[in-house]
């Protein structure tokens, strides 16, 4: 819709065994210019009884690098605690392939760092991958993988 840009993703009956929407995320993007794009965020984990809220500000700094810089909120209904994270990320571009790294903390909490590509396929197909590793600050690193595909109708 313009310079107004929707992202959605359901998780329907995941591995929990509960029945019905497991998940539901939406975005929101806003193009201010070519060079300065603005998101909004929710995602309710309606299993585990969480909800996210997030912000963010995205800064081309050339025709193919953007870095950009998100805040998020996590409001955890079962235990009743709020909890904030901040991330930066850049981003390049080499002809159809974007390729991405990442940092971000979570307050008092684990560090993460990121890794990804998403490679266009058509006007509307993109392929994307990640890697992720977890600095988890109470016990045990973790890291984890995930690769998808991305549609846009």
């Amino acid at each position: 819709m313009g310079a107004l840009t929707f992202d959605n993703q359901v998780k329907i009956d995941g591995t929990t065994g509960k029945s019905g929407v497991d998940v539901y995320e939406t975005a929101a993007t806003f193009d201010m210019n070519e060079d300065v794009k603005l998101g909004a965020a929710y995602s309710d984990d309606k299993v585990n009884e969480v909800k996210y809220y997030g912000a963010g500000l995205t800064v081309a700094v050339s025709e193919v690098t953007s870095i950009g810089y998100n805040h998020t909120i996590k409001d955890n209904t079962v235990t009743n605690l709020e909890t904030s994270a901040n991330e930066v990320a850049v981003s390049h571009t080499i002809v159809d392939t974007t390729f991405s790294v990442g940092y971000g903390k979570i307050e008092d909490g684990n560090a993460y760092s990121t890794v990804g590509a998403k490679k266009k396929v058509g006007t509307n197909l993109e392929l994307y991958g990640a890697y992720e590793s977890t600095d988890v600050a109470s016990g045990l690193d973790t890291s984890g993988m995930s690769a998808g595909i991305k549609f846009k109708f």
